[in-house]
């Protein structure tokens, strides 16, 4: 079992499995975030304990699917603009777009099965045929969600306690009845859609991925919440309510978010003895540097400039 404890969030990120994402940085209380790793012979249980909140985007593996559960109760998980109801999942079906958000510290478990081990138990054939994979939520379910907590941490806590636990006879009976216990929330029936206070799915995500094309194309780092609107083809005022129905903030909130997470990974990636903190933000487009730092410092408990110099030591 692979247990690792960071103090950078961009390091933690880079071991997160099992999914193609980018992670995005919010709210830090403690700056400490730990995963956890079992690979048992095809399925995958990670465990993450974070300090922060933070924004999860990407797209699930075609191979397979993957079960997010959250664990902390005081934390409100969204995903894909809906939010996740106590013992309740979030099930990720092969090939598709996700977006998993958190404001708080907080706990989650996700177990990565591949598709041919859940056919087992359940035709999965029925999900294919109806439409491309979904990110969707289970119904409430407490008897399912306490026999996978409980089964993921009886797994790890075992795997601590004996390291030979992930090759020896006893990972393939552990993973048969994990995958069992996992199949069992894949009977829920699926949701073509979900609306959340009278507005579709569908549009939302449309319009959040107009003003992310529109940045893209248009090379800016920032724009106006009209200049978005107008891109997306909406008022300002759905405009608002669709990015803080998916994101919990507002658009303006969400892409200094963006853009102070990618400074900071470009700054990890720099030389200080090539580059200067001034260029760096420059070529993100930020030309107000001491707001910008301030902020920065806020997010990362360091200054830029600091995060550049700390390149030489984490090369070393």
């Amino acid at each position: 079992m692979k247990k690792v404890t960071f103090s950078e969030f961009d390091a933690f990120a880079e071991t997160v499995t099992d999914v193609d994402c980018v992670m995005t940085l919010r709210n830090p209380r403690h700056r400490t975030w730990v995963i956890h790793q079992v690979e048992l012979p095809r399925t995958h249980i990670q465990l993450g304990r974070l300090g922060s909140g933070n924004l999860v985007e990407g797209q699930s593996w075609s191979h397979g699917y993957l079960f997010y559960l959250p664990l902390t109760d005081k934390c409100t998980y969204t995903a894909n603009g809906e939010v996740i109801p106590p013992h309740s999942f979030m099930i990720l079906e092969p090939n598709c777009e996700f977006s998993i958000c958190t404001a708080d510290q907080h706990d989650w478990c996700s177990i990565f099965v591949p598709e041919d081990l859940i056919s087992n138990y359940i035709d999965t054939d029925s999900f294919s045929d109806s439409g491309p994979g979904q990110c969707r939520v289970s119904e409430a379910d407490p008897d399912s969600a306490l026999r996978l907590s409980t089964s993921v941490s009886q797994l790890i806590r075992n795997a601590i306690e004996n390291p030979n636990l992930e090759t020896s006879p006893a990972a393939p009976v552990a993973e048969r009845e994990l995958v069992k216990i996992a199949s069992t929330v894949l009977r829920n029936p699926r949701a073509d859609s979900h609306n959340n206070g009278g507005r579709p799915q569908i549009p939302r995500q449309l319009i959040i991925d107009r003003c992310k094309k529109y940045l893209a194309e248009s090379c800016a780092s920032a724009a106006s919440v009209s200049d978005l609107a107008a891109a997306s083809g909406v008022s300002e005022r759905t405009l608002r309510s669709a990015f803080n129905d998916y994101y919990g903030m507002s658009p303006t909130q969400y892409f200094q978010l963006r853009q102070l997470n990618r400074v900071h990974q470009d700054l990890r990636a720099s030389s200080p003895e090539e580059h200067k903190v001034a260029d760096i933000l420059l070529r993100h487009g930020i030309w107000e540097h001491g707001r910008f730092a301030s902020r920065y410092q806020q997010l990362f408990g360091e200054k830029p400039s600091t995060t550049l110099r700390s390149t030489l030591r984490w090369r070393e």
